[in-house]
């Protein structure tokens, strides 16, 4: 017998807008069956929260133009 979980996954990302306006983006579904807990909704903010942190500094470098989109990606690999 083959047993399907559903597990809710927050799915986000970082973008940059024509003008060089640096913004991120997460997305986090819900059956609308149910409401959103509390803690779920925590949890969410906080893993959003901690990727901002994570990434300030290169944020920062790519949002004032020190660092270009291309040059942040190669950090990172």
């Amino acid at each position: 017998m083959l047993t399907i979980r559903h597990v809710l996954l927050p799915l986000g990302y970082f973008g940059i807008k024509e003008d060089g306006e640096v913004y991120a983006r997460y997305v986090y579904t819900v059956s609308s069956s149910r409401t959103v807990s509390a803690d779920e909704l925590l949890e969410v903010v906080s893993l959003f929260h901690y990727m901002l942190e994570l990434f300030a500094d290169r944020i920062e470098r790519v949002a004032s133009g020190v660092l270009s989109p291309d040059e942040a990606l190669q950090e990172l690999g």
